[in-house]
């Protein structure tokens, strides 16, 4: 925190109050960045103080929020906004920093066709601001719980979980963890100095490495997820608190071990991918847009990319349904959630056109 900040923030909040019943939050929010940038009336904008490259296509971005921000709980989300070509765009992300901590820490992993993701690779400096969203989701340890855990981690999914390990062994070093972490190879395991320290000074925290390439010794499995491989590193499964984090064929297979159990009230699973809906048609449908007065025909697999297809430029962030900023009202036609899966066609129904795919005709109010 420079000087700037130091003397200001102190005041921010009254003098934020004061000047609220005189000028709108743009104002304040353009007033205050010429003292520094951090500095706003209501967002949560942060500079970032470090970048670093953890594993294969993982970067690690250390931040350092101003007074807006108000914390995580190990297991939840937060929304980072960047700003491309003009566009904001939002995506959530698993703080892996000690909640205890002011300063925040996020992994991006770079994907291939992602848009945000590698222009944060490619284009976020030190220095540099971006904005968060407020901490969300419900992926988190229960208080006062002490049962068995076993966190199952696939890929980037570590993230979420290695806060849940670290956050669990910090309320009951005594309590008994497996964490199991699957990835194509060495090279995309991150955090693994870490997970093994824990594990090795912690007498019931066991740590299982499985891989789909030629493991490096004999304690380390090789394949992906299966009953067998299950059993053998984790018998007592049945009884333990399960979460899950990672690619969706990871997260359905666990799921089915515990559905096969009758035991769905013991497994959390957390995701930041759409799954798209099986059998999804993409048929050409007509597509009225009446804010707009602009009618198509599109075969684009959700609303807000007909939308675009179409020359609008709806507001949106996340893409995938968690945030709804995109959120407007369906006033005629039958829709399919990509999440849920659920039918509906219910007229002036709010809808989120990130995450909805046209089975007929649909008007929109945009």
């Amino acid at each position: 925190m420079n000087l700037s900040q130091r003397l200001t923030q102190p005041m921010l909040p009254r003098l934020t109050a004061l000047s609220s019943l005189l000028f709108d939050d743009d104002w304040l929010d353009f007033a205050l960045s010429k003292i520094d940038p951090v500095l706003s009336s209501s967002r949560i904008k942060a500079r970032v103080l470090s970048r670093n490259l953890i594993a294969d296509q993982m970067l690690l971005v250390t931040l350092e929020p101003n007074i807006h921000w108000h914390g995580f709980v190990p297991g939840q989300y937060v929304p980072l906004r960047v700003q491309i070509e003009g566009v904001w765009h939002e995506r959530c992300y698993s703080p892996v920093s000690n909640p205890d901590h002011h300063k925040l820490q996020l992994v991006i992993k770079r994907h291939a066709h992602g848009r945000v993701s590698n222009w944060i690779h490619d284009h976020l400096r030190e220095g540099d601001l971006v904005e968060l969203g407020t901490a969300a989701g419900q992926f988190t340890l229960t208080k006062g719980e002490s049962k068995p855990l076993l966190l199952i981690a696939g890929g980037s999914g570590i993230t979420a979980i290695i806060s849940l390990f670290e956050a669990a062994l910090r309320q009951n070093p005594e309590r008994s963890i497996t964490l199991a972490y699957y990835a194509e190879h060495y090279g995309q395991m991150a955090f693994l100095e870490t997970l093994q320290t824990l594990a090795a000074t912690h007498q019931n925290a066991q740590l299982q490495l499985c891989v789909a390439t030629e493991p490096r010794n004999d304690l380390d499995l090789q394949g992906r997820f299966s009953r067998q491989q299950l059993k053998g590193y984790c018998p007592d499964y049945a009884r333990r608190i399960c979460y899950v984090c990672g690619p969706a064929g990871l997260m359905q297979a666990v799921e089915h071990e515990y559905q096969q159990l009758n035991r769905m009230d013991q497994i959390y699973l957390e995701q930041f991918t759409l799954q798209h809906a099986p059998h999804s048609h993409h048929e050409k449908v007509r597509l009225n847009f009446a804010r707009s007065q602009l009618q198509i025909e599109s075969s684009q697999p959700t609303l807000l990319l007909a939308a675009e297809s179409a020359g609008l430029k709806p507001k949106s962030a996340c893409r995938m349904g968690i945030c709804n900023t995109c959120s407007c009202t369906r006033i005629s036609g039958k829709t399919r959630d990509l999440v849920t899966g659920l039918i509906d066609d219910t007229p002036q129904k709010v809808i989120r056109p990130c995450i909805s795919e046209a089975l007929s005709d649909v008007t929109l109010d945009l």
